[in-house]
């Protein structure tokens, strides 16, 4: 994949064989999605005795081929760019699939398995690249997160806490390094400006999914109110979660007072503020919706 990244590179040939090959997997993993219903993990149905279905199946199986499906939209998304106005299949005729197909391609793989095998499989793929090259692509994992809490806040009769556990602990990996971004209370700038800038994307995706968690929390905690979850183990469950939540709630307002001061410099100062500070507003106003939220006050 690579190859798509060297854009001037003079050997079309070669490049136009990877595309082709690419174009090949793609077509396989259509029809898998589209056709081979058989071969399918059934969500409700156990896990095949085999021990290579079980591997398939598991977060173990599908990390490595959602990490390879989400380079290749990141690498993709930016020949698209590049390519302006034209398509690049007029360009590059092997290229059959767009970085909005493969993101779908990639979305349906991945909704053919249970929620926790989900957040298991995203929470592998974060752990994987988090420190490579291919770290890029944790903003577009963040966003598979989504649809599964919003299906969550939805169906508010969900039980189980596994699933928000796990979420729980996948952003872990993000905010404790967003908590360690600044040296104390009263810095303004932080600890590393280029490694702090590369990751804005990440943590306004992390505040999104954040967001989305404490409306599950606050319906929940409705539905505790009306007794229409009595179960202690849960409740016992979902009072973790909620104090999970708020631990952070309040490491954020300290964050965000960081950050404020850290605009506020960028703002003020020409000579060593970030060309691309201006993303620290976007990051300031995911932040807020977080915090404005009922709950987040």
């Amino acid at each position: 994949m690579d190859e798509l990244e060297v854009l001037s590179s003079s050997d079309e040939y070669f490049l136009g064989m990877n595309l082709t090959i690419y174009s090949l997997g793609f077509d396989m993993l259509h029809i898998l999605i589209n056709q081979a219903t058989a071969i399918r993990p059934d969500k409700e149905e156990p896990l095949d005795s085999k021990p290579i279905v079980q591997w398939v199946q598991s977060a173990k199986g599908l990390e490595s081929t959602i990490v390879v499906l989400l380079s290749h939209v990141v690498r993709l998304s930016s020949l698209e760019m590049t390519m302006a106005d034209t398509p690049p299949s007029d360009v590059y005729p092997a290229l059959k699939y767009s970085s909005l197909e493969v993101m779908n391609l990639t979305r349906a793989l991945l909704s053919f398995h249970p929620p926790s095998i989900q957040i298991e499989t995203l929470l592998l793929v974060c752990q994987r690249v988090k420190y490579s090259q291919d770290r890029v692509i944790i903003p577009r994992v963040l966003d598979f997160i989504r649809p599964i809490i919003m299906f969550a806040v939805g169906d508010v009769a969900l039980k189980d806490m596994t699933v928000m556990n796990q979420v729980s602990q996948l952003l872990d990996t993000f905010l404790l390094d967003m908590n360690n971004a600044f040296d104390d209370s009263t810095s303004s700038l932080p600890k590393n400006i280029g490694e702090f800038m590369s990751s804005t994307e990440t943590y306004a995706a992390v505040f999104a999914t954040l967001r989305l968690q404490n409306m599950w929390i606050l319906k929940y905690q409705a539905l505790i109110k009306q007794e229409q979850i009595c179960n202690e183990m849960v409740i016992e469950q979902f009072d973790k979660t909620v104090q999970w939540m708020d631990g952070w709630l309040s490491e954020l307002k300290t964050f965000g007072s960081s950050l404020s001061r850290f605009i506020t410099h960028c703002e003020g100062s020409s000579d060593d503020a970030p060309q691309d500070f201006h993303h620290l507003y976007l990051l300031r106003l995911a932040l807020d919706d977080v915090l404005n939220l009922p709950g987040g006050e």
